[in-house]
């Protein structure tokens, strides 16, 4: 590799890219350690390729590291905590707001918009541990990034993407629903339940089984956050439904091939059955 980048140093810097990208994805068939572990080693990858694909000499190539590096930086700030956390999401934000530079809404939108839909994610991972005005902050920049990238990925042009935006938006309003008292709180949960609805036009149970339960689970989860918000008087009929939902959600997780979303769910179900035997 030494002398590849001496002789070849587009084609080293494109391995090196090649390299960092086969890492980040083993790393989310890996836990713990491990995966975080494969994360590092990707970001070293991408920051070697990154000597080569300059900004200046090689924008659209530097463009796409800067995004993938965005990408992994949040992967690795969902797996730690507190500070190192945060510093992960913050080395996300400038990662992908740099790649954002080059690939524009006009001469790039798809690839504009995807970087939209991981900033958002990206704010919102900011906003969560935050308490008080900034971190509501945080949570409505996530859902009005989100929402742009919307104009460019269409229900009608790029269906799967537009399910993605749909439920990366329908997290948003319900992390902010929860935070927010009053009709405005609800209003917000209103939005959550209407954006992962809306993906169910494309995630069909029989076309894409994993992705229907995902969104059918996130929807128990939006009616567990009506039952808590303030505005509810009786919770009984948002538990149920969030319990509805979530023993719909566990008809695809199957224990052997989803293990970790099949302990999550049942841990939920378990906790609405409990909480509706207590009422």
């Amino acid at each position: 590799l030494a002398r590849s980048r001496s002789d070849t140093p587009l084609g080293w810097a494109g391995l090196q890219s090649d390299l960092a990208n086969t890492l980040a994805y083993q790393s989310e068939r890996a836990e713990g350690q491990q995966g975080t572990a494969l994360l590092v080693k990707a970001v070293e990858r991408y920051e070697k390729a990154l000597d080569i694909f300059t900004k200046t000499d090689h924008p659209n190539e530097w463009a796409s590291v800067q995004q993938n590096l965005g990408t992994t930086y949040l992967s690795l700030g969902r797996r730690t905590n507190g500070r190192e956390s945060n510093m992960f999401f913050a080395k996300a934000e400038t990662a992908l707001r740099s790649a954002r530079c080059v690939l524009t809404e006009a001469d790039f939108p798809r690839q504009w918009a995807l970087v939209q839909h991981n900033l958002a994610k990206t704010f919102r991972e900011r906003g969560i541990p935050i308490s008080g005005p900034e971190g509501i902050d945080f949570l409505k920049n996530a859902i009005e990034t989100g929402k742009s990238a919307l104009r460019v990925l269409t229900k009608e042009d790029c269906p799967i993407d537009w399910a993605m935006v749909k439920q990366g938006l329908g997290n948003s309003f319900d992390c902010l629903g929860k935070r927010i008292s009053g009709d405005e709180g609800v209003k917000f949960l209103a939005d959550a339940i209407q954006a992962y609805s809306d993906g169910f036009a494309v995630w069909t149970r029989y076309e894409y089984p994993y992705d229907w339960a995902c969104n059918t689970e996130n929807l128990a989860l939006v009616e567990q956050s009506i039952a808590d918000h303030d505005t509810t008087a009786d919770p009984r009929p948002h538990l149920e439904a969030a319990l509805a939902h979530v023993e719909a959600a566990l008809t695809v997780f199957d224990p052997e091939h989803m293990a970790y979303n099949h302990e999550k769910a049942t841990r939920l179900r378990e906790d609405l059955r409990a909480r509706l035997a207590a009422l």
